[in-house]
């Protein structure tokens, strides 16, 4: 089947967490039917209450505006796949390009 985005006869290679107190993240990476590897992002909409606490950050605004962004300047990540009604997912989901880089640490 392979993995939505990336096209038929690719694999996920590598899950895993990352730190998010808003949403549930994960570091993916995915080898495409010719063995390039592809790092994404899989950003789902999955804390309780989220959509009580912050009803404007849907899945479907942050696709929306990581796609204007796309031709700027500024960095983003590029959506691969987007569920924002979760359609095929179990709650809205985005499946984003992995930018390089780490997020800066708290002191």
């Amino acid at each position: 089947m392979g993995v939505r985005g990336i096209g038929a006869g690719s694999r996920i290679v590598s899950v895993r967490p990352l730190a998010s107190s808003w949403l549930a993240n994960h570091a993916i990476t995915v080898a495409d039917r010719h063995g390039r590897r592809h790092r994404l992002v899989l950003r789902r909409w999955a804390r309780p209450g989220w959509d009580l606490d912050d009803p404007d950050y849907t899945a479907q605004r942050e696709a929306t505006i990581l796609e204007l962004l796309g031709p700027s300047a500024v960095p983003a990540p590029e959506v691969v796949a987007a569920d924002p009604d979760a359609t095929s997912c179990d709650v809205p989901a985005l499946l984003l390009t992995r930018l390089p880089g780490h997020p800066q640490r708290r002191h």
